[in-house]
């Protein structure tokens, strides 16, 4: 689950890095999850090296909403 895990990270740290880098107006986890999935297709990686790891953040989802929507509630008249 760590090497799922450490992978993921990778691929976001690289979209992050490709955004900033190249000036680009799309958000860097955007182009991770691009960059993922054209390694997926292509084959580089196996889906069984990231499932566990996605299943455990997929689980949480939820949670992570939690925060944005506080924001939102809390800064709504600046909305």
């Amino acid at each position: 689950m760590l090497q799922g895990l450490v992978l993921l990270l990778v691929f976001q740290l690289v979209g992050e890095g490709f955004s900033r880098v190249l000036d680009l107006p799309i958000p860097g986890n955007v182009i991770g999850m691009a960059l993922l999935l054209l390694a997926l297709s292509v084959g580089w990686v196996r889906e069984e090296a990231i499932r566990e790891a996605s299943e455990l953040l997929l689980s949480y989802l939820a949670l992570f909403f939690v925060p944005a929507g506080v924001g939102v509630m809390l800064y709504f008249d600046l909305i």
